[in-house]
């Protein structure tokens, strides 16, 4: 068994963290929008405007035999920036303008593959770069006179002042790149969390994580559409549900009728970590599944909150004689009117109450159900999440096995983990976990079932 949390591209299905980041795409659109309009408003408060004065000049050597030569450019070029930034030029410049310090600066740049070389003044005021630069083109000759005096130096620009800013604070593109890179980060930490979510999201990883038997997996399937325009539960035997789902159904009632009859078992228990898992409706298809077999078959809502059994046969709650009421009765002696659907029988309520622990701790409860031992071959427990509630626990204890119902890349392996711990404890035989709506990605993973690891008493998966 691996290790908790530990990076394994066999525990990863890519169609699923696709669909996570997709699912996911606001909060990389958000985090982006807001780095772009805080990097806008940083850049606003912090800005100050920069002004440039330029001047343009042409630098030729006085030696004729070089005048054409870039080379010989290039190196006047470097003589004369140098002196544009001395400090003898710089001092002639704050006693021409009379002041104590030059806070403009002088940059120069030479245009390439010519013999031009840009003088610019930067300044936060246009005045003060004109007056900098009128001042610095002035003073140039009493510096440079007596550092080189065999280049001709000549203005082909006169210095110009600055109508507007040199920049506007941080640059457009400065902040889509880091839009695009907090974006980036974004999607990153996404992947990365799903990455280590230590969510079942294969066969490896539910056959490395789980501390159980893995019973079977049902695949993927797409809900189909009744004539009303809504989505219905997907049940075996009807003629738009795929042969691969069916089939799943068909193997694990196989299984399940082999071990049952093996132990004399008649009632199981099928519940699951969290809701939405599909537990009601595995408990559905697997009645379905069972009666195929020539098995009668009770199906029996124990979630008394939210009763889902007749919700999935699409039986009006007036067909259905209320199961809590006749439990709260207590008079076992009249019987139970089941209703049927297809070929299996139902026993649910017709609403939810709010609190169940009457019903479920109840004699008559107990009772009821060993009265349908004797009428049925099997009694298929629908019961509630077990990480909401303890009704699961409860029941466990008057079913012969159990099921646990794991919905792929849904709970955490810890949480998993934490409900077959108390069916262990509370139940007579936990017989496994079934993989519930699985997709496949890529090459065909081994879904065959085993029976279960060794050494999983030894290795503990908490959320």
């Amino acid at each position: 068994m691996q290790q908790d949390n530990i990076f394994n591209l066999d525990y990863i299905n890519p169609k699923i963290m696709l669909r996570v980041v997709i699912k996911n795409f606001w909060v990389i659109i958000l985090a982006a929008v807001s780095v772009f309009m805080i990097s806008t408003a940083v850049g606003e408060m912090l800005y100050k405007p920069q002004y440039v004065s330029s001047a343009t000049f042409a630098i030729n050597a006085k030696n004729t035999a070089s005048t054409n030569s870039l080379q010989v450019t290039k190196q006047l070029a470097q003589v004369f920036g140098d002196i544009f930034q001395s400090d003898v030029l710089k001092n002639l410049i704050k006693n021409d303008l009379e002041i104590d310090k030059l806070s403009d600066t002088i940059s120069t740049e030479v245009i390439p593959e010519t013999n031009l070389m840009k003088v610019n003044v930067t300044s936060s005021s246009p005045e003060s770069a004109y007056r900098t630069m009128n001042s610095a083109v002035a003073n140039y000759r009493n510096v440079s006179d007596y550092v080189y005096r065999d280049a001709i130096f000549e203005m082909l620009k006169a210095p110009n002042v600055p109508v507007e800013p040199d920049s506007s604070g941080i640059s457009l593109k400065t902040r889509l790149l880091l839009t695009l890179l907090v974006a980036v980060a974004a999607a990153a930490a996404i992947v990365i969390i799903y990455i280590f979510g230590d969510t079942i999201q294969t066969i490896a990883a539910a056959r490395d994580k789980i501390d159980g038997e893995m019973f079977s997996v049902i695949p993927h399937e797409e809900k189909y559409a009744s004539s009303k325009n809504q989505k219905t539960s997907i049940l075996i035997g009807n003629p738009l549900t795929s042969f691969q789902f069916t089939e799943s159904y068909h193997s694990l009632s196989a299984k399940l009728d082999y071990r049952l009859k093996k132990n004399a078992y008649k009632v199981i228990l099928v519940s699951s970590a969290a809701e939405n898992e599909g537990k009601s409706t595995v408990s559905a298809n697997l009645a379905l599944a069972l009666a195929d077999r020539q098995r009668k078959v009770l199906l029996v809502g124990c979630d008394f909150k939210k009763p889902a059994v007749r919700k999935i046969f699409d039986l009006p709650k007036e067909e259905i004689e209320d199961l809590c009421s006749y439990i709260e009765d207590g008079d076992l002696t009249e019987e139970y009117h089941f209703s049927q659907a297809k070929n299996i029988y139902i026993a649910d309520s017709q609403t939810g109450i709010h609190s169940t622990q009457k019903i479920i701790y109840s004699d008559a409860l107990v009772k009821f159900i060993e009265i349908q031992k004797s009428k049925f071959d099997y009694i298929i427990l629908d019961t509630p999440p077990m990480l909401l509630t303890s009704d699961a626990e409860a029941l466990s204890k008057v079913a012969d096995a159990s099921l646990l119902v794991v919905k792929q890349d849904y709970i955490t392996a810890g949480g998993i983990n934490d409900c077959i711990d108390r069916l262990n404890v509370n139940s007579n035989s936990f017989m496994g976990y079934v993989i519930n709506n699985f997709e496949q990605f890529g090459k065909q993973e081994n879904i065959s079932v085993t029976h279960g690891h060794s050494n999983h008493s030894s290795h503990r998966h908490r959320s």
